[in-house]
């Protein structure tokens, strides 16, 4: 069972060295925020982060609380206006 727990962070991790030719994590989050009917703005995830972080959180949006434990794992965070 525990094993299963770990899954998502597994493929994030995969997920996130696939590509990269260095096979070095970008640790920069490019990011946007909306609000929607004048509720709270929402961190929409841009970069190539966004799938693996969706898999991870299970939500399109990053909360207060996914942001700080992310900055804490060492990632920035930019955002991206446009």
């Amino acid at each position: 069972m525990k094993k299963a727990l770990f899954t998502p962070i597994v493929e994030l991790a995969e997920n996130l060295q696939k590509d990269l030719p260095s096979g070095h994590l970008n640790s920069t989050i490019e990011y946007e925020t909306k609000s929607h009917y004048g509720g709270p703005e929402l961190v929409y995830v841009l970069s190539e982060h966004k799938e693996p972080l969706q898999i991870l959180t299970g939500s399109k949006t990053l909360t207060p609380r996914h942001v700080k434990a992310l900055k804490e794992l060492g990632f920035s965070f930019k955002e991206k206006h446009g």
